[in-house]
């Protein structure tokens, strides 16, 4: 018996030959058709995306009778050759790590058996690796207005985005800043206000997110006078005080100096505190006193202050005792040195009404002018 064009369907038919003739009938014992057929795929594997140390597994599936061996086949990013893959010969075919080298390779199953082989289609694998910082922001010192810029890098598959942060102090809570989203951020006008914050930047792709190290931000100001020096006015003897004080980040140094016309000031050597103390001389009188105060965000002088220096009266010349006639004038007069003289003439002792002046002039003598005459002479220093 011969069949032709066999088909799937006429499996485990039992067929057997009878024999005839005129004496009886005879039957062979029956044999069984069994059909075999080649491998059909009925599930191919799909592409996948994982991240780097994931497990990527791809599934294949075939009909055949009988069952087909599997193997699994791999092409190393798209060369077009395909290599068997030890080991993998079962339906699923699992990588327990994927690394970024195996990302762009393509999978394939195929399917064996006695009637043939077919192979599924190929599936590629796309390995993605989380944020890897390379470059964390380091701290910055700047002064009040002047553009700082905190730099950052980090590698990652796909390329991650960046999210800038700022805190306040450690331990506080981050705050994403708006508009920040470039490996470097710049702020072209710090202010004081901001000293002490913390910056960091947060890279994120479909694998992680991994944020940098904080870098803190240092914000200096130049010195700003908060207290004036005043005008001094001292006596011979004494000692001249100005003071002066200046605000700024870092504390500023102080350098007092002094000019002879107001204009052009000379560095007073140790004179560095916000007091400044000597004892005064004559050639001090009208010189003008200021001080300096410097960071390294700038310098400031305060207002120039004036030191008056008035030296003790002193009598150089005493009056001298005249005698005249009735209804003729005299005149005494005084000698005095000093710095703002005043003068007070008396009679026995008693202050003379407007007499005050280094001269003392009666213009008509009479026998009531007779006397004894004096003259004070002083300063806001003292009377002699």
């Amino acid at each position: 018996l011969t069949l032709s064009n066999i088909a799937v369907n006429q499996t485990n038919n039992l067929y057997r030959a009878n024999f005839t003739n005129t004496c009886g009938t005879v039957s062979s014992i029956g044999g069984v058709l069994t059909v075999n057929v080649a491998p059909v795929v009925t599930a191919n594997p799909t592409s996948l995306e994982v991240c780097t140390n994931s497990v990527a597994t791809f599934n294949a599936a075939a009909t055949a009778t009988p069952a087909a061996n599997v193997q699994w086949q791999v092409s190393v990013c798209t060369s077009g050759t395909w290599t068997n893959i030890a080991k993998a010969t079962g339906a699923s075919f699992t990588i327990t790590s994927a690394t970024l080298g195996q990302s762009g390779n393509s999978y394939r199953a195929v399917f064996t058996n006695a009637c043939g082989s077919t192979t599924t289609a190929s599936a590629t694998l796309t390995v993605s690796q989380g944020p890897t910082i390379v470059m964390n922001p380091v701290d910055n010192t700047v002064c009040e207005g002047t553009a700082v810029t905190f730099m950052s890098q980090a590698t990652g598959v796909p390329t991650p985005t960046v999210q800038w942060e700022v805190r306040t102090n450690s331990g506080g809570q981050w705050s994403p800043i708006s508009g920040a989203n470039a490996p470097n951020y710049t702020i072209s006008n710090p202010i004081f206000a901001q000293n002490g914050r913390q910056f960091r930047a947060v890279y994120t792709n479909d694998c992680g997110v991994t944020p940098t190290s904080f870098a803190v931000l240092t914000v200096n100001t130049a010195p700003s006078v908060s207290v004036e020096p005043q005008d001094q006015t001292v006596c011979a003897g004494d000692n001249a005080t100005f003071t002066a004080a200046a605000t700024g980040s870092p504390a500023a140094t102080i350098q007092w100096e002094v000019s002879t016309n107001g204009t052009d000031f000379t560095a007073i050597p140790g004179a560095n505190s916000n007091t400044y103390t000597f004892t005064a001389g004559q050639n001090d009188d009208g010189n003008m006193y200021h001080a300096r105060f410097t960071n390294l965000c700038g310098d400031v002088a305060t207002t120039a202050a004036m030191l008056n220096f008035y030296a003790l009266p002193e009598i150089v010349q005493q009056p001298t005792g005249v005698a005249v006639c009735q209804g003729e004038s005299f005149t005494l007069t005084v000698g005095g040195v000093g710095t703002g003289l005043t003068y007070q003439w008396r009679k026995d002792g008693i202050d003379i009404p407007n007499s005050n002046s280094a001269s003392y002039t009666v213009a008509s003598a009479s026998a009531s002018d007779a006397g004894f005459y004096s003259v004070v002479v002083s300063n806001i220093c003292n009377q002699p």
